[in-house]
């Protein structure tokens, strides 16, 4: 047995130098070549590179694998390469593509072969675009997609990808819960309430606090509601305490206030969401207004200016509230005046 290298041409790629291996025994006398064979090492050798973009990825975003394939060794042909991505479960593949390559397969594993020689073609590429799902932790997770194929040098390849868990995103809301404009001296309602916005399969909240300040011309009377825990009289502190999970909405938190009998013109109650790792603090503000204001009541009478003695006598009262807030109760006293009597009354309400 023995090696010999030495130039030779082969049909493709153009002319280059290769190994080759004879076996055999030697004869004299014999044609040439006789007792001889030869055999042509087409050795060649496939590595991956590549990276993700954008990368850390955001949960639930979209982004995209891209895979560089580089041939080497002594021959350039794409011909029976076939390349397998496996994805994690935190990652959805779309379709693989890629110049020479055809891709098939489903969101956790893509199949890439190429048939097409393409002699002295040294690099090929692959994008996978892909889906990063929601990752329900507190912390970021690698999520590397794994290529293997033939030919692959150490026998796989691995892209790096970080995807960032949903943040904590938590807002209050507020309403007013009684009337407007209202008198002074009644009593008002606020309700409050905190939702969290995060992502499904994303983090949920483990408590919060609401501070609820009131105006000057209201005083508490109460402030309750399930899960809730309240204290304090100009500065309602409210804590939560409950875990509230994505996309849910907190018990009603009610705050019921009495009002001067003084008071007028419009007044408003604010409130202020505190929430360990909340990452949105826009939202964590909420108020809600409540005007006051006397009525105004205008009496109208009106009857004949005339009449003779057994005549029966009409008189009409109106009661108009041209203001902006509501009367309540209203009583109306009309004294009859000597000589006449009482026939029958009636009105709406």
């Amino acid at each position: 047995n023995f090696q010999l290298r030495m130039p030779t041409t082969l049909s493709t790629p153009p002319q280059q130098s290769y190994v080759i291996g004879f076996s055999g025994t030697a004869t004299q006398g014999t044609a040439p070549g006789g007792g001889l064979s030869a055999t042509v090492s087409l050795n060649r050798t496939l590595s991956t590179s590549g990276s993700a973009n954008p990368s850390p990825v955001a949960s639930g975003a979209a982004f995209s694998y891209t895979l560089n394939h580089a041939l080497s060794g002594p021959n350039l042909t794409w011909d029976g390469i076939s390349i397998s991505l496996s994805a994690p479960p935190q990652v959805q593949l779309g379709t693989a593509s890629g110049a020479g390559f055809t891709c098939t397969g489903s969101t956790n594993l893509q199949t890439c072969t190429s048939n097409i020689p393409a002699l002295g073609q040294v690099n090929r590429a692959l994008t996978v675009p892909a889906t990063a799902t929601v990752v329900p932790t507190n912390s970021p997770v690698l999520a590397n997609i794994s290529a293997t194929g033939s030919f692959l040098t150490g026998g796989s390849a691995s892209i790096a990808q970080t995807i960032v868990p949903p943040p904590l995103d938590l807002a209050l809301s507020q309403v007013l819960d009684s009337a407007s404009p209202t008198p002074p001296g009644s009593t008002v309602q606020f309700r409050l309430a905190v939702s969290n916005l995060s992502l499904l399969g994303g983090q949920a909240s483990s408590g919060f606090q609401v501070l609820n300040t009131l105006p000057a011309g209201l005083t508490l009377q109460s402030a309750n509601g399930a899960g809730w825990s309240c204290s304090g009289i100009t500065v309602v502190s409210c804590i939560y305490s409950q875990s509230l999970a994505p996309q849910l909405v907190s018990a009603d938190l009610i705050i019921v206030a009495s009002s001067d009998a003084a008071l007028s013109g419009l007044l408003t109650n604010s409130a202020t969401l505190v929430a360990v790792g909340d990452t949105n603090a826009s939202n964590n503000t909420a108020t809600a207004s409540v005007s006051f204001d006397v009525p105004r009541l205008v009496l109208q009478k009106t009857g004949p200016a005339t009449a003779f003695i057994g005549d029966t006598l009409e008189y009409r009262l109106t009661v108009n509230n041209p203001g902006n807030s509501p009367a309540l109760d209203v009583n109306i006293v009309d004294n009859l005046p000597p000589g006449l009597s009482l026939v029958a009354i009636a009105g709406t309400g």
